[in-house]
């Protein structure tokens, strides 16, 4: 998966500098017990539901919308 324009053009500021991108992840099971994980389609592994949005938005909300 490419860079997009947003932290392409953050690189172009910041170099090689240490970016802290805000995020959540959450741990979503049914009543069995099983785990949702996400299939990004891109070649990568399974992973876990993640987002990356708006600073102010709160870590619950974010889970409850990703």
């Amino acid at each position: 998966m490419g860079m997009s324009d947003y932290y392409r053009n953050l690189r172009e500021k910041v170099g090689s500098e240490r970016i802290f991108v805000p995020s959540v992840a959450g741990i979503v099971r049914n009543e069995p017990g099983d785990i949702l994980l996400q299939n990004k389609g891109n070649g990568e592994k399974w992973s876990l539901p993640v987002c990356s949005k708006v600073v102010s938005r709160q870590v619950v909300f974010l889970s409850v919308i990703e």
